[in-house]
This record gives C-alpha cells, structure tokens and sequence, in this order.
C-alpha cells in the first residue's frame, strides 16, 4: 500500500473516531439538567469557613467569613412597612436575611415626610449591612432598593431624600464617595458635625441629599429575590472580568448577583438593579427590562458524568471543586470571560465554581481535556511505564521516514482537547514550531526538534490497542504535562486532584521514592507519552543530536521541574545546567501553538521539505526509512 493510501485510510479511521469520540465527550448534551445555586456553590459544605477573598488574593487560601460556621444559605431580600418595631413616622425597610436564620444581616431604614408642592421628601436613618459581609455592595443594593420604592410611588413627583454619612475620620471621605456613587451629592453650605466617640476616634456627619424622578432605564426594583447570592466573574489569574455600562449615569462598578428566577432559570443581576442579558448576536449587555432574554441554564459538567462507573471520583477531595459549569442563554450560546470580558460564544465555554469566595472563575479547561489527564493519574503507574516501553520500544509498528509520518499526522488535529474537532493538524503544527525556531535564529537541530516534538502521535494511527484507548478518551500520544513515576508528585502537578486515583500514590509518598538521591533524570521513569515514545526513537534510530536537543525533547513536559523548580532530589547538576535549554524550547513550542493559524497547504508543506528540512534531516541521520 503507497503511503498516499495509507494516509487516506487512517485519516479516514481517525475522522471517524474523533466523531465518535466527540458524541460522547459531549456532556452537555447527555447530561443536559439544569442545575441550581445550592449545586453551584452548596456541594462542598465542609470546605466553607474560610472567609471572602479580597481583589487580588490568591483564590485558594482566601478566608470565607460568608459561611462562617461552615453552613451553606442563600439570601432573600423583604420589604416592610410600619409595623410595632418602627420609630419614625411613614417608616419603610428593606431587609436583608439568611436563609437558615432569623434576624437581618443588612438593613435600610427610611421614611415619607410630607410633600412640598410636587417634591415628595424622605429621610434615610439607618443604612447598615453586619461588618462579615460587607464588600458585596449589600449597601448599594438596598439603597437602590429604597429610592426605587420612593420613585415609585408617584411617577409625577419628584423625590427629595435626605441623609447625614457618619464616617471615621481614618476611613476619609469612603463613605462619601459611596453615596456619591450612589448618585447623592454633598449639601451646599451644609454643616459638617464632628463627634468625638469613647473609643478615642473621630467621626464626623455629612448632611447629603438626592432627588429623584421615576425614569425608565434607571434602577429597577428587584426586591423579588427570594433566593440569591452575591457572586464575581473573575479570571483564573484572580482579576475581575468586568462588563462597562454604557449610557449610565454612574460609573460605579459592577457588583454581581446570581439569583433563581423560580421558574427552573438563573438570573444574573446587579445590585444596581440590572439584569445581564444575551443577545442573539452574541453580544452581552445589562437590561433594565425583565421580559429580555435574561434567563439562564446552569450544567455541570462532573467527572461523574464523564464516567459514571468510577464513583471513587465524586470522593476523591477536591475533584468536585475543580469541575466544571457551563453557563447557556435561551439562545443556545454560552457566557465566556474569554479576552477578559463577557460575552456569548456558539462553542461551549467552561466555568469553575469556587464556593470559598463565592465566584465563577473562566478556565480554557475542558471536559476532554479533564478526562485526559484523570485517566493519565489512574493509568501511569511503574507497571504500566515498564510495559508501555517494552510493547513499543522495539519499534516494530512501521518502516516509514520522516516525510510520511509527517504527512500521515495531518490527519490529527494539533488541539485534542477542544471541545469542537476541527482546528489545525499536528503536521501544520509541526512546520509553524520548527518555522519559528528558525525565524528566531536558533540552531538547526532545535528546528529539527521542533519539527518531530509532537510526532508521536502517530501511534495512534499505526496501533490499534493504541486507536481503542484513545476512542475511550485517553491518547497516550498525546503531549500533555508529564510526571517522573515511582515518586510523590509535586503538590502542583498538573491535575493533582487526582492523585488519590492512583494506585502507587500511598507506596510512593515521598520526594525520593525509589530513586537514589540525585541520581539524575536520565535515570528515571517518566509518564508514558509521546514526548516519551519520541525520544526513544530518535536514540533507537541513531539521530546525531547533542544532548540538549535530546533533553529538550524528553522533558519540555516536564513543566514541574523546568519551570517550577521540582525534582530537586532527584536531578544531578547535569540536569540542571540543561534545564533553561528545556523551558525556552517549551516556551518557543507552546508560543507556536498559541499562534497557529489556518492549515498550511500542501504545496507549502512540499516546499519547506524539499527547500530546506529535508536538508536538516539528513544532516542530522534521519533520512531514509526509519523503525516506528
């Protein structure tokens, strides 16, 4: 069979595989339930009671005062008039309660004096929300929900409401830029009071004032949410993802609420009273209209369902925390935090839950991509190393060169974990990394490295055991973050909520494991893989390469100890006069990924072979045919 045909087929084969593969990774549409928030946020109760994390803490050790015993609850806003506990005439509140407790946790105070002509007065008495849940804009919400009340009561009047902001002296002008904001302003000539308290501070009153008219576009009241909780869109990086308001008449920030509609939908809002909405265009703005398409769908996307026959995973510590939610409108387009801000996309875009801070964080994390490196924890174990090395270190698959196992891998796409299969090939890939090294002046043989880095993904198509794993969900061939087996992983690991799965992981606890110290990574067993599989050919096959250029190919997924300093028990100094060497072939490698564009044509292809690797191939000892 020509190689032309042989491509064809696996090419073919491999079509059909990624189809299959792509009807069951789909959980979305399998598993399509909609979920709540007490399973957005309530499923991991024994982790709550480290308190809120501030802007810019690191998410993972931030405190969680919201649940502060541990207890999960959601909140609920109530409206009352009058009543035996009022102490000024005309008196209203707004509430603001826990679901699993009595008493309010923040509060507004305000009442209706008489009318001057069409100008209706009020005065606020009492804005409070309880020192453990401040920093939510509880404040701004129920101050919006009071004036909205007041606005609404006579559309022709005009409401003039009163205030005195009592603020410490050491906290200046903070309390008056959040009135400000709010949209009060300072009386003219107003008296300014200053108190001096037995605790030794001064604190001083601020007589401020703001009129308002109903208008449609401004707040709106919101005082339905019966069950809601604060939330922030952040970025994995811990910053906000923000979304401006355009045309209105504040520039404060945007502070979020999620909320059940009651009707089986979420409902994001602000506590300005806005309500999030997708366009059919994609586009995501904030509407004052309740009737938009504001509604939501929440779905989990939980190992779980992945595989529902593994229920060690569901109680393994710390894997539900790290799955993954997608977010979809009534469009059928998915939210995404993608470049930093919101907006709808038609390909599914994934969030991660952290109840700890009471956010959803956007990750370019994917189910297939979770998969992978779940089943990678349970399946790379010493054993498994040892017999994946003597099934193909012989090398007895193929007798094929270079070229054609290049022109056989366009049949594999360069981005294995999308969600979508389509994208770039792995031969694409191939040409743009060893294209790169070569625009930034780098050896020959670093090109060369970059140009067969990725090919042993070929396995998949000459292996059938090989084509069956990977139709289940794991491609070994696959160049993901490796491990030296036989060992404790560094905490770090890629994926390490997974560990627990692996059945050494108690037998092999520490640092050393059953290596001697400092005996070099020469000397021990990394995850299988095709980085792996590559290096072995290229030694098997006589490449005169130095040995930088086989060190970079055998551990540029070694990210833990090229970039994060582990292993240091293990590695001898000349591994780490070779480690820089390793990570910038990482970083150039990874960089080409991230730039890759449209597939190259063939004729492009033909021309950089023939005009110049094929030169570097031969140069190098890997001309002719070669034992895959």
């Amino acid at each position: 069979m020509t190689i032309e045909k042989l491509a064809e087929e696996h090419s073919k084969n491999y079509r059909e595989q990624e189809v299959k593969r792509h009807r069951k990774l789909p959980i979305w549409e399998s598993h399509r339930r909609s979920h709540g928030i007490s399973e957005l946020f309530g499923r991991h109760e024994h982790s709550f009671g480290r308190g809120l994390a501030r802007h810019g803490d690191n998410i993972s050790n931030a405190p969680n005062k919201f649940f502060p015993r541990g207890l999960f609850f959601t909140l609920r806003l109530e409206h009352r008039s009058g009543g035996f506990v009022s102490q000024f005439p005309g008196e209203e509140r707004f509430l603001l309660f826990r679901s699993d407790e009595p008493g309010a946790i923040a509060k507004i105070i305000y009442s209706i004096g008489p009318h001057d002509g069409n100008v209706m007065k009020a005065q606020v008495h009492v804005l409070d929300v309880k020192p453990e849940y401040r920093g939510r804009d509880f404040g701004g919400l129920l101050f919006g929900q009071a004036m909205e009340a007041l606005t609404r009561r006579n559309d022709n009047m005009t409401v003039h409401c009163q205030l005195e902001a009592e603020e410490n002296m050491q906290r200046f002008n903070r309390l008056i830029h959040f009135y400000k904001q709010l949209g009060c302003e300072m009386k003219p000539n107003a008296k300014i009071q200053y108190l001096y308290n037995n605790d030794g501070d001064t604190y001083r009153k601020v007589p401020m004032s703001i009129f308002l008219k109903n208008q449609t576009g401004q707040n709106r009241e919101v005082s339905d949410l019966k069950c809601f909780l604060p939330i922030k869109f952040l970025e994995i990086t811990g910053c906000d993802i923000e979304l401006a308001l355009e045309g209105a008449s504040t520039n404060r920030q945007l502070s979020w609420l999620l909320a059940d509609s009651g009707s089986g939908y979420m409902q994001f809002r602000t506590t300005m009273g806005h309500y999030l909405r997708a366009k059919t265009s994609g586009i995501c703005d904030i509407t004052d209209d309740p009737d938009s398409d504001i509604n939501f769908f929440l779905y989990r996307m939980s190992d779980e369902d992945v595989d529902s026959d593994n229920l060690l995973v569901e109680r393994v510590e710390g894997v539900q925390r790290k799955e993954l939610w997608m977010i979809e409108s009534v469009h059928g387009s998915f939210l995404t935090g993608d470049c930093g801000r919101l907006s709808f996309s038609v390909a599914p875009s994934f969030w991660q839950a952290d109840d700890e801070n009471l956010s959803l964080i956007y990750t370019t994390d994917t189910p297939p991509r979770r998969l992978h490196y779940r089943e990678s924890w349970i399946k790379q174990t010493i054993v498994y190393v040892k017999e994946m090395k003597e099934r193909y270190c012989n090398f007895l698959l193929a007798k094929m060169t270079l070229r054609q196992v290049i022109d056989l891998v366009r049949a594999i796409r360069c981005h294995p974990h999308n969600t979508q299969p389509t994208g770039a090939s792995i031969r694409t890939l191939s040409f743009s990394s060893a294209e790169k090294a070569r625009s930034e002046g780098l050896p020959d043989w670093v090109q060369l490295v970059a140009l067969i880095h990725n090919l042993g993904v070929v396995i998949s198509l000459l292996d059938t055991q090989t084509a069956a794993d990977a139709e289940d969900g794991y491609n070994w061939t696959i160049a993901s973050r490796s491990r030296v087996v036989g060992c404790a992983a560094p905490e770090r690991a890629s994926f390490s909520e997974y560990r627990k799965l692996n059945a050494e992981d108690q037998y092999y606890s520490t640092p050393q494991g059953i290596y001697d110290v400092n005996c070099g990574l020469e000397n021990v067993l990394l995850s299988w893989s095709g980085p792996e599989y590559m290096y072995s050919f290229m030694k098997y096959n006589g490449a005169l390469l130095p040995d930088e250029g086989f060190y970079m190919l055998r551990y540029f997924c070694l990210g833990d100890w090229h970039t994060h300093d582990e292993y240091k028990q293990l590695t001898n100094e000349k591994d780490e006069n070779m480690k820089t060497f390793v990570s910038e072939f990482d970083s150039l490698r990874r960089s080409a990924l991230t730039d890759i564009g449209e597939e190259l044509p063939e004729s492009e292809c033909d021309r950089l072979w023939h005009e110049y690797y094929s030169l570097v191939v031969e140069k190098y000892g890997l001309d002719g045919q070669l034992n895959w």
